[in-house]
């Protein structure tokens, strides 16, 4: 089964109001894998892979991008989600506190495993914003990526596609039957990418 998967957050709240715009190029957001999430005394500890470049009062979104469990029998029900987790949980923090490779926020309203691809893509705020030339964005590398996500009080304009094609979920590799023949005389329902000889078994 083939996932591919993007998550695009726009917050935009429009009012009466006229205020000058903010032009922006390139790239938006910052990516961080999450190495640890825990209770720190009142608040809650997310430890990042890197030095943390926001500060106090900016927008993070926590985002866990894997961790489901599926049916691994030699079945046909192979493949099926057996346990979504915590998979696809998201929201938006923001920073009460930051040092070196960590930063503190007051909590959390959902549940997140580190183990199943957790990252924090920072989520720049504006008042009112133009978008100009190509918003390059990271494409998921199997860690962190696939985001692309900005809060905007006022007005938005758009001036440019915000083109994401084939940055979500990357798709799974592909491997022939060895012999050409189809999976003929090959009945399972799934079998090792990488197998020797020139045939997969009976």
């Amino acid at each position: 089964m083939i996932h591919r998967f993007l998550v695009l957050i726009l917050y935009v709240w429009i009012c009466t109001n006229t205020f000058a715009q903010e032009e922006v190029r390139g790239v938006v957001n910052n990516f961080y894998e999450v190495l640890d999430i825990r209770q720190d005394d009142c608040r809650v500890k997310v430890t990042l892979d890197r030095q943390v470049s926001e500060t106090v009062g900016q927008k993070m979104v926590l985002i866990q991008m894997k961790g489901a469990v599926i049916d691994t029998s030699n079945t046909a029900s192979f493949g099926h989600i057996v346990d979504l987790g915590n998979a696809g949980n998201f929201e938006i923090v923001m920073i009460d506190s930051v040092a070196s490779h960590c930063y503190w926020i007051s909590g959390l309203l959902r549940s997140y495993d580190v183990t199943g691809k957790v990252q924090s893509v920072s989520m720049p705020s504006y008042q009112s914003v133009v978008l100009l030339d190509t918003i390059i964005q990271n494409p998921w590398d199997g860690t962190v990526g696939g985001v692309f996500a900005l809060e905007v009080a006022e007005t938005l304009f758009i001036e440019t596609p915000i083109d994401v094609s084939g940055m979500g979920f990357r798709g799974g590799s592909i491997s022939n039957n060895p012999n050409g023949g189809c999976g003929l005389g090959s009945p399972d329902y799934y079998y090792p990418l990488d197998l020797p000889g020139n045939a997969w078994p009976a």
